[in-house]
């Protein structure tokens, strides 16, 4: 069996443009979900970090005697007892701990929640149950639940894919970055971009066909989001900062069949758009 570490030692991970020190880390089995590409974001070293989580191993979670599938905030708590973790933090958000049973799925979970939390805390950015893509210098975004197609879209993508699962995007002077995770999914992702973003919101159809988007923006993004929930300060500055990347990308509604041949209309455009401009 492989490990995250031969010993307990301090190590550092970079996960959309957040330095996470990981204190003191025990030997992890690579079992669960979690992809063995997640050591890929370890970094050898970070003078700058921005939050530490400790995380002690355990063979038993149980808080408080409670299961919940979708974690959530509670007095400084949040915790997930159906995926094996459950952590604490301090009031500035600057240091996470707690318990976790030794498998990567866990660790990266409890991981996953404290990112999720300092990005809508410091309203730099939030993570998204979305797949994404590159093609012709343009990021497509595709948010939703399980079972949508969002995979299996991205993964006829004639471009790069950044991620199948868990994407996250971040604001920073006033325009979105959309970055790859270590959270999950079957495909290897790679990089980050600051490149113009479309997001998609797809529909399980016949036949591939694009059209205007109806609906809320905001609303697509909140759907998909991984967001703990808190008090009413904290859950005001996930929704100024869903607002704010909200301006930031336009949406398409995209009907899809398993060719995912929609990825080609999307080519034709910009092919068409580019002669336009000349």
């Amino acid at each position: 069996m492989k490990s995250l570490g031969l010993k307990a030692d301090d190590r550092y991970f970079s996960i959309c443009g957040i330095n996470i020190k990981a204190v003191n880390v025990q030997p992890l089995e690579f079992s669960g979900l979690a992809p063995v590409y997640a050591k890929n974001y370890e970094v050898f070293h970070s003078d700058s970090v921005d939050y530490s989580i400790e995380l002690k191993i355990t063979q038993d979670i149980n808080f408080q005697g409670t299961s919940v599938v979708d974690s959530f905030m509670r007095d400084e708590y949040l915790h997930n007892s159906a995926s094996g973790w459950h952590i604490v933090f301090d009031a500035e958000f600057r240091y996470f701990r707690g318990e976790c049973l030794n498998t990567l799925d866990a660790w990266f979970g409890a991981l996953k929640a404290s990112l999720a939390t300092y990005l809508v805390h410091t309203k730099r950015g939030i993570l998204l149950h979305a797949s994404s893509g590159i093609m012709n210098e343009r990021v497509y975004v595709i948010p939703g639940a399980s079972g949508v197609g969002k995979s299996t879209a991205i993964s006829k993508i004639p471009g790069k894919i950044l991620c199948d699962e868990i994407t996250g995007v971040t604001l920073e002077n006033n325009s979105i970055h959309v970055w790859s995770t270590p959270f999950g999914g079957d495909i290897m992702p790679s990089g980050n971009t600051g490149a113009p973003v479309i997001f998609i919101d797809i529909v399980k159809d016949n036949t591939d066909y694009i059209c205007s988007f109806s609906g809320n923006k905001e609303m697509l993004i909140m759907k998909s989001s991984v967001f703990p929930g808190g008090d009413e300060e904290f859950n005001l500055k996930f929704l100024e900062t869903v607002a704010a990347i909200s301006r930031n990308f336009n949406v398409q509604t995209v009907g899809a069949t398993r060719q995912a041949e929609f990825w080609s209309i999307f080519a034709g455009r910009e092919i068409q758009n580019e002669n336009n401009s000349l």
